[in-house]
């Protein structure tokens, strides 16, 4: 079983994200650098606000969240780690680490809620889906889609009739899997543009029974506590956690995943 540390420094090491923050600008590669040179250092304020500045840089990436979530769960700021596991998870849902780490981080908070397990399908589909960014399934589409091309203009004039019976089943098997990547594609960034759960960042929290500060106490919730947001009536969220109960509570009290 890996460790924090060696979860954390394999990451610091890992070629996507350095090819990820090359990609960027020469600013958010910079903040990159003097966040490894902290993280390695043991300096976990100084390179949590180096990552901040990546994503302030519009440098969206599981990776910078990860980082992020370690340099918070090294300065015991659970609830910071927590948030940004979750949202290393929501673009990369298959991640181990992530999960590893975001299930270490949560046992550091007060409310212990079960999760209803997830039906093994929709865990396999989920997974599936996760195997390729948006980006990299759109790119898969148009390889299909030239692959379907190809095989409808090889099949019209470079084959003899006998063959092209046989083979006529080319094109239509890839125009399914054109449909296919595409579909996932959207899917990937439709979930990517959603915002339908949060983060109890607030030490304790008394969740209402209407968006009004004199309304009725419900329950108590704690920092790091993930929700799930039902809809938002001026500056107060209705929330829900995963026992059933809901209520409302003022949107300065969480970040949204």
């Amino acid at each position: 079983m890996k460790t924090l540390w060696q979860s954390g420094v394999i990451f610091l090491l890992s070629w996507l994200i350095v090819h990820s923050v090359a990609a960027q600008t020469p600013e958010a590669y910079a903040h990159f650098v003097q966040g490894n040179a902290y993280y390695e250092r043991a300096r976990f304020d100084s390179a949590a606000l180096e990552y901040e500045h990546l994503l302030a840089d519009s440098l969206v990436d599981p990776m910078v969240y990860y980082n992020l979530g370690n340099a918070y769960f090294r300065l015991q700021q659970y609830p910071r780690a927590i948030l940004n596991y979750e949202r290393a998870l929501k673009l990369s849902p298959d991640h181990e680490n992530v999960a590893f780490n975001l299930a270490l981080a949560r046992s550091f908070t007060v409310d212990k809620l079960e999760v209803a397990e997830e039906f093994p399908l929709w865990r396999w589909w989920g997974r599936f889906c996760a195997l390729l960014s948006a980006k990299g399934w759109s790119v898969l589409s148009f390889v299909f889609l030239a692959l379907t091309l190809l095989s409808v203009l090889l099949l019209r004039f470079f084959v003899s009739r006998a063959w092209f019976r046989k083979l006529l089943f080319l094109p239509f098997l890839g125009l399914f899997f054109f449909v296919m990547t595409l579909g996932l594609s959207f899917r990937m960034q439709r979930m990517q543009r959603t915002h339908d759960a949060a983060v109890i960042m607030q030490s304790v929290v008394s969740v209402k029974g209407s968006p009004d500060a004199a309304a009725k106490d419900l329950f108590l919730l704690h920092a790091g506590t993930k929700v799930v947001l039902l809809q938002k009536i001026g500056s107060w969220y209705e929330i829900a956690i995963p026992d059933g109960h809901q209520g409302w509570v003022e949107e300065s009290i969480l970040q949204v995943i």
